[in-house]
């Protein structure tokens, strides 16, 4: 096995995009033990984490890079997908008004912090042309809080 960080989080990315989700998710966490100033593998342990549905753990992993990194748009991205996901499963959110007029702290508090989150991802994720239709459907749902969250078809 690698004993280096950079070797560690490139075995990661080689089992992110073989689909090996868990051990991509082990190789990153590995990389940030020995270097935990390592940037790229907190953005990637977000992915394999989002791919897994564990939104949680994506928003953690996000969370931990940006208070070592707090310029990285991907991490932010990652952190406001997770957000969403989290809001979405959070109680009325579903519902008229879920996530946003009647909805619950939890889920209104999420909404606000994938909004920010997104909103930090934005410039960047344009300019490098990563920036979608459905990411642009999904900040202004964000920001309009008296519509009910969902996804962007």
């Amino acid at each position: 096995m690698p004993a280096n960080a950079t070797a560690r989080y490139l075995l990661g990315m080689a089992h992110l995009e073989a689909g090996n989700l868990s051990a991509a998710v082990v190789s990153f966490r590995e990389a940030l033990l020995l270097d935990p100033d390592f940037k790229a593998p907190y953005a990637n342990l977000g992915v394999a984490y989002l791919r897994q549905g564990d939104f949680r753990s994506a928003a953690e992993a996000c969370r931990a890079g940006l208070l070592r990194h707090p310029a990285t748009p991907q991490a932010s991205y990652n952190l406001a997908l997770a957000r969403v996901a989290l809001a979405l499963a959070a109680p009325n959110a579903g519902e008229e008004g879920g996530a946003g007029v009647g909805a619950t702290a939890g889920a209104a508090e999420l909404r606000a912090g994938a909004l920010e989150a997104l909103e930090a991802s934005r410039e960047t994720r344009a300019q490098a042309q990563l920036w979608s239709e459905e990411d642009e459907e999904l900040l202004v749902l964000l920001r309009d809080d008296t519509k009910p969250l969902a996804w962007p078809r």
